[in-house]
């Protein structure tokens, strides 16, 4: 499991004390940003944290404390670029503070931990291709031997921040804009032996010596963890983004920089109640955790290759692997049935499935019409990989696939385990609404 703190808030700049508090006891809550009364608890014990990757404009805060961080690997990403406070109003000195802060951390963890952002860029009448080149090229001059390359990006027309940057009347610019610029970027890196690349960008750069980049690294985090993982792209990112799948433990709207193009905060006034109801204390990052809330255990598991559960789609079933599961769990309604059984796979909605060393060890399988309702109708894990998480990740896949249906549904076993297993992931049962079900089986 990577963990990302955060694509929603500077946690190094602001949280610093509060994140080594949940590095300390191993664990953290994070609201659902669907179901604001969900609150969900997150291992972070370094069994089962694979990485950290953090995202700051000020990493200072974060240099007395890298020390509780030695039994994870990490790095960070840092972003650094040529705007003035009319961009970004609240960053302190770049020269007095975040620079020397960045060089005392590249000494203290080495540069290949340390990746630098120079990002978003835009384009005005003070802002311009010139004006960039010039700061990029100081700052590269400056960051020489604190980092291996730099990420950038352009900015992208989000609705929410339209507001924000309408003062400044900022541009994404044309296209030979943009290969322009990225152009001069590649170049003046070279001089000083790094290298550039495009984070989330659908023009395709790498003719010019720009690869698109991946923020949350799987490279990055194998070699800096010295261990191989499996992980997957991040299919909840942009389809142009090259990050693999991590747990984000930030939130929206509390992040102090102030910067106007910024897709995480809204409104100000927002973002002070936030920063107000703070407590590094707190397994929360904003509040507290309220009466009617709903706390959900999130079971999590390493994506080291040797403890490694893959989970996949079935699409053509292999249905030798597929009847021995059922059968290691005694389901002989369908080993009996077997043709029965491979007709409700090719016509069911959705299969996901869970697999060790390449053996298929348990799997969820869904019926309905995707929209208004979903059935879960079988969900199997074989004896001897039970009790490791892994029908919590396939429930937890589903919930998540399927977040927007209205109705999501199942059948199972009344025993009291059972029972804590499906209210555990936010689950309830359906007389808790006035409902009573009906069924119809077919004797064999």
């Amino acid at each position: 499991m990577i963990i990302s703190a955060s694509r929603r808030t500077d946690i190094p700049a602001f949280y610093a004390e509060w994140f080594v508090n949940r590095i300390k006891e191993e664990y953290v809550l994070v609201r659902s940003l669907v179901r604001h009364n969900q609150v969900r608890k997150i291992d972070l014990s370094p069994d089962v944290v694979d990485g950290i990757v953090f995202w700051t404009k000020n990493p200072e805060p974060m240099l007395k404390h890298l020390s509780k961080l030695d039994k994870y690997p990490y790095y960070f990403q840092i972003t650094l670029n040529g705007y003035d406070r009319d961009v970004e109003p609240n960053l302190p000195s770049k020269n007095n503070v975040i620079l020397p802060a960045i060089r005392d951390l590249a000494k203290a963890i080495g540069r290949e931990r340390v990746v630098w952002r120079y990002d978003p860029i835009f384009f005005n009448d003070r802002y311009t291709m010139e004006y960039h080149c010039k700061y990029f090229r100081t700052l590269v001059a400056k960051l020489s031997g604190c980092t291996e390359k730099c990420t950038v990006s352009f900015l992208k027309s989000y609705k929410k921040i339209e507001k924000n940057v309408e003062p400044l009347n900022a541009q994404e610019g044309t296209f030979e804009m943009q290969c322009e610029l990225m152009q001069r970027f590649a170049e003046i890196a070279k001089v000083y032996g790094l290298t550039v690349d495009a984070c989330a960008e659908k023009i395709d750069f790498q003719n010019l010596g720009i690869s698109p980049a991946s923020c949350i690294d799987k490279s990055r985090l194998e070699r800096i963890g010295n261990c191989r993982l499996n992980l997957h792209k991040d299919l909840y990112q942009r389809p142009e983004c090259g990050c693999v799948e991590s747990i984000d433990i930030g939130a929206y709207d509390c992040c102090g920089h102030g910067c106007l193009y910024c897709f995480a905060n809204t409104r100000s006034d927002t973002v002070k109640d936030n920063r107000s109801m703070h407590d590094p204390n707190s397994p929360l990052l904003v509040g507290e955790v309220g009466r009617f809330d709903d706390l959900i255990a999130n079971i999590m598991t390493s994506n080291k290759v040797e403890q490694q559960i893959e989970m996949r789609e079935i699409t053509t079933p292999d249905m030798e692997a597929v009847l021995a599961l059922y059968h290691s769990v005694g389901w002989t309604n369908y080993t009996l049935r077997p043709e029965m059984l491979q007709n409700a796979f090719q016509h069911s909605l959705w299969t996901l499935g869970a697999y060790k060393g390449g053996r298929l060890v348990g799997l969820v399988r869904c019926v309905g019409d995707g929209y208004s309702v979903v059935l879960v109708q079988d969900l199997l894990v074989e004896p001897e990989c039970q009790r490791q998480g892994i029908g919590t990740r396939l429930m937890q896949a589903v919930m998540e696939k399927y977040k927007d249906v209205y109705q999501l549904e199942l059948f199972t076993d009344d025993s009291p385990q059972i029972i804590a297993f499906y209210r555990s992931l936010g689950l309830k049962e359906v007389s808790r609404f006035g409902c009573l079900g009906f069924v119809r089986y077919q004797t064999v």
